[in-house]
């Protein structure tokens, strides 16, 4: 049944615009950190507990496995502000406008695009396991395999071009109807139980000759943490000096992905580049002095029963300690080369994210660092966006700002998988007369 909204208030018509075009925010997602987040700042980032699972133990001891290992993962995540502004002329009546042809149709979707698009991009990388291949393989294999992680229901977010390349194939989705109105935006079917989405902002990857030459030289892998548990890490190839373009995913020989109790699964880990590589001279490493390229990929937590996302061949955590786990996984990498590595055949692919229903927050905030007597607000499926309104007499203008304070992100990156479906199109000829 579609919802429409009943009073034509500006701030009640841009929410529910917002609302209808942040399916990959709100579908799916758990609000977390959603007591803990009364008095936080604006634009800051901040570290949130979630309880994540300990150890499954029988009988009545408590002593030596009991509720200790409870194990409380700090997650870090920023309360981002985002915002459009209009401006009116202060000689229009505002009834002259027509709010919602003119002004909420657009600027609601523009809103929570640009929220979408940052929450995308940071997103990527945050993915335990990639499938890739052609046609609905790399998506059967993804839902199929969370399937083996958790009971959840599982949701996909796609590249709007797989849809096209696997119609190319002559295949399509099964037909789905959403709901409601704010679940229709963007749905292009069902695959088994899964419902897919389109979503503009999810990755390309391309791979041409050169760079799959250069990356086969890899002769050394070597794991750089950031500076803090939660920044980004860097990978060093030695003995490859390209560029590895952002989105590029690889996979190395007994490195397992884990499930959310830390147990090895039947897939690698994939290491994905979430940002263009980048040439950084020469270095030294395990095999000596060498040139490398490198990139950066999302931290990785190595050690912890309930956290760890990587494990050994034979299913034990590389270490006991993140500090000793890093130090024990970079002495294998330093005897890895190409020939131990899965990597991406050259072609172009196109990218999605399937997850699992709570692997991801999203959430909303209805207060502002500052405001003024002319502020309103408006939460629709959970969505609050604020109108500001000042009046700027010199100008001769209405400012008018509807802003969205949220915290969104991938929480759980075990119960989601990264998808490459390849282009099929080989030869096309763009320009034929």
């Amino acid at each position: 049944m579609a919802i429409t909204p009943v009073v034509n208030n500006k701030v009640e018509l841009i929410a529910f615009r917002a609302a209808e075009a942040a399916n990959y925010l709100r579908i799916g997602s758990r609000k977390y950190f959603k007591d803990q987040l009364v008095g936080k700042r604006n634009g800051q980032e901040y570290q949130f507990v979630v309880r994540d699972a300990g150890v499954f133990q029988e009988g009545m001891d408590l002593t030596s496995n009991g509720p200790s290992n409870l194990v409380e993962r700090a997650v870090t995540k920023k309360l981002e502000l985002g915002n459009i502004l209009i401006a009116t002329n202060l000689l229009n009546k505002v009834t002259d406008i027509d709010w919602d042809d003119d002004v909420a149709k657009i600027q609601g979707p523009k809103l929570i695009h640009g929220v979408v698009r940052k929450a995308v991009d940071a997103d990527l990388g945050l993915q335990n396991t990639a499938f890739v291949g052609t046609g609905f393989g790399p998506l059967f294999k993804a839902q199929n395999f969370l399937k083996t992680v958790s009971d959840a229901q599982a949701y996909g977010f796609i590249n709007p071009m797989i849809n096209s390349v696997l119609s190319t194939n002559g295949q399509a989705f099964t037909p789905a109807e959403a709901s409601d109105v704010f679940s229709k935006a963007g749905l292009v079917g069902k695959l088994s139980d899964v419902e897919y989405r389109a979503n503009q902002y999810m990755p390309m990857v391309s791979v041409d000759s050169a760079t799959d030459t250069e990356i086969k030289k890899v002769t050394q892998l070597e794991y750089v943490a950031g500076a803090t548990d939660n920044a980004d890490a860097t990978l060093r190839l030695y003995g490859v000096t390209t560029v590895v373009p952002k989105g590029y995913v690889f996979w190395a020989k007994g490195v397992y992905a884990t499930d959310i109790c830390g147990d090895k699964t039947s897939a690698l880990k994939a290491f994905i580049a979430v940002e263009d590589g980048k040439k950084a001279g020469t270095g030294t490493g395990e095999s000596g002095s060498a040139s490398y390229s490198t990139i950066k990929i999302r931290p990785i937590h190595f050690a912890g029963e309930g956290t760890k996302e990587v494990c050994k061949a034979d299913g034990t955590a590389f270490g006991s300690s993140e500090s000793a786990a890093r130090t024990a996984f970079n002495t294998a990498f330093a005897s890895i080369t190409a020939a131990d590595l899965n990597l991406l055949p050259v072609g172009d692919y196109f990218g999605g994210f399937v997850r699992v229903d709570g692997a991801m927050e999203f959430e909303t905030v209805d207060q502002l660092d500052a405001s003024n007597a002319d502020t309103k607000k408006e939460t629709v499926e959970g969505l609050t966006v604020i109108e500001n309104r000042a009046v700027d007499v010199i100008k001769g203008t209405n400012d008018t700002r509807w802003t969205v304070v949220s915290m969104s992100g991938i929480v759980e990156p075990r119960e989601v998988a990264y998808v490459l479906v390849k282009d099929q199109v080989i030869n096309e000829v763009h320009n034929n007369p």
